[in-house]
């Protein structure tokens, strides 16, 4: 997906700093454990394309409205669906 750059970057540099890199196995796992680190008190970010995005509406849903704080990236993908270099007018 657009978004596996950001992950392949973060689980070369996090380990570097101090931190800590998850690969979660789906996105409903991965906005999940970014909810559960920030009840924690740690800091937390998760990546994603449109279609990931919104599987993850429901667990977002409860994030505002319980008032946690999330990092959420949307990468946007270049056309419909698997990307279309010709016409990034169609994209997510």
């Amino acid at each position: 997906t657009p978004a596996t750059d950001i992950a392949e970057v973060l689980a070369r540099r996090l380990p570097q700093v101090g931190g800590k890199f998850i690969q979660m196995e789906d996105e409903i796992a991965s906005i999940a454990a970014v909810i559960g680190a920030s009840v924690g008190g740690t800091k937390a970010m998760t990546a994603t394309s449109g279609p990931g995005f919104s599987l993850m509406q429901e667990n977002l849903g409860y994030a505002a409205m319980a008032e946690i704080p999330c990092v959420i990236v949307d990468v946007q993908r270049g056309g419909p669906s698997t990307g279309l270099p010709t016409a990034p007018s169609q994209g997510d």
